[in-house]
């Protein structure tokens, strides 16, 4: 993860994994992401592990240093309110604690808007494919890991990407002349891009940095400065 895209550095993290909807497949890149951001302090899973469906998390609890939580119920909630009320102990015992829920499931929007109120970030990780836009506005950073799917017999829509990438040019164009000192941070395009849309993360759109995402946007970025190509 790029530094341009940590600017909590002073916090620690509690990373919360739904086990019932993260593919541990991809729980590598999200432990990866969160520990690049800062102190990990608290790292659970949650889910009925003596389900057969449970037995793919394995490989992960014994790889990593975490708390795996057992769940027991046949209640389809079980996990989302026990990873609820965990994170509000997590927000009550830890003033600098930014909470980090691996899961898609909106009924954590409740325990986001709790953070917020205390003044706390909220971080979400989701590898379902489709989640709801009320889940995705109520994080302050939303990052997507979709399956790559490939489908045969189809070709890109390029004028679809043409006119996303138009749009987040001028986006970024807009956050830039509104800063008021100059050179313009990369942090502060991050920041604003964030407030605008917390899907609005660079591995959201297929790139492995911030710094290549704008550039194939037409910017230059360093670690002090981005500005248009050309204006240096």
């Amino acid at each position: 993860m790029s530094s341009f895209n940590s600017p909590h550095t002073d916090s620690t993290y509690a990373l919360l994994v739904d086990g019932d909807n993260i593919n541990p497949a991809r729980m590598e890149e999200i432990l990866n992401d969160v520990q690049e951001r800062g102190p990990l302090k608290t790292f659970r899973i949650y889910a009925d592990f003596s389900k057969h469906t449970a037995s793919s998390w394995k490989t992960v609890v014994e790889s990593h240093a975490c708390d795996a939580l057992q769940v027991y119920s046949s209640r389809p909630q079980a996990v989302d309110l026990t990873m609820s009320l965990d994170g509000l102990e997590c927000l009550s015992n830890d003033e600098t604690c930014t909470l980090c829920i691996a899961s898609g499931d909106r009924d954590f929007t409740h325990l986001m808007r709790k953070a917020h109120q205390r003044g706390r970030k909220v971080i979400a990780y989701a590898t379902n494919m489709h989640v709801s836009p009320q889940y995705i506005n109520c994080c302050d950073e939303f990052i997507h890991l979709r399956p790559q799917i490939t489908a045969p017999n189809k070709t890109p829509n390029k004028n679809a990407e043409m006119l996303c990438t138009a749009e987040l040019r001028v986006l970024v164009q807009e956050i830039m002349e509104s800063e008021a000192q100059s050179p313009v941070h990369p942090t502060c395009v991050v920041t604003g891009l964030m407030a605008r849309n917390p899907a609005y993360n660079y591995e959201n759109f297929g790139h492995n940095s911030f710094k290549q995402w704008m550039e194939s946007l037409g910017f230059l970025v360093d670690d002090r400065q981005i500005c248009s190509d050309g204006w240096r």
